[in-house]
């Protein structure tokens, strides 16, 4: 997927031009500071449509994301699994047989 810029020359840009310059693939068109106004994406192209798709989730949902990845704290893979394996011997008796 292409991005394109709104500015001087791409504001000029008749439509049939902005679709011969973005080609099969589709685009997104940015403001000057760069959010996203629309987004063109052909129907037979679904990974441009799951592009866009998600970067509408991620514009939409970014004080959430960003307070997500703030986030400290929390437990390894590892410590989950061990705990998991623990909780699951101490409900068997500790038997250790599966």
């Amino acid at each position: 997927m292409k991005t394109v810029i709104l500015d001087s020359r791409s504001a000029n840009l008749s439509l049939a031009q902005f679709l011969e310059e973005i080609g099969d693939g589709g685009a997104q068109l940015l403001d000057s500071v760069g959010n996203v106004i629309v987004f063109v994406v052909p129907p037979s192209n679904d990974e441009a449509f799951v592009y866009a798709e998600t970067e509408r989730y991620l514009s939409k949902h970014k004080e959430d994301i960003q307070r997500a990845l703030n986030r400290r704290g929390g437990i390894t893979t590892a410590q989950l699994l061990e705990r998991a394996h623990a909780a699951a011997l101490k409900v068997e008796g500790g038997t250790g047989s599966q």
